[in-house]
């Protein structure tokens, strides 16, 4: 584990896996509200679209932290925010133009977490 690794980068894939283990406690915290967020997007079962996310988010947060099969944890983790993206950002089907425009903000910083994701990979 990180035996080849500078400190910049141990601290990358530390920080990245906090990152995403934070916002997956704080996602779980809010179980009810994310159940109904995605209930009113009209997408069937979201319980099993909610665990398929913590399924891919946890582990793949902890290996990326633990530097164990990492790659895998980096697929998992852009996995994961491409399938978050699509699900809780689709600003295109927003009338509100201001909840539009900061839902296309919140994708768009997605897209700059996969790029941070890409920079790990091995």
């Amino acid at each position: 584990m990180y035996a080849d690794h500078t400190p910049l980068q141990i601290a990358a894939q530390v920080v990245m896996g906090a990152f995403f283990i934070f916002h997956g406690v704080k996602n779980t915290i809010k179980w009810r509200v994310n159940l109904e967020r995605i209930r009113v997007m009209g997408f069937p079962a979201p319980p099993v679209i909610l665990v398929a996310g913590f399924a891919a988010q946890y582990p793949g947060a902890l290996m990326v932290m633990a530097d164990w099969h990492a790659n895998l944890g980096v697929a998992a983790l852009i996995g994961f925010t491409v399938g978050a993206s699509a699900v809780f950002h689709r600003f295109w089907r927003m009338p509100d133009p201001v909840r539009a425009e900061y839902h296309f903000l919140l994708l768009t910083y997605n897209v700059f977490v996969i790029a941070a994701l890409l920079l790990l990979v091995r």
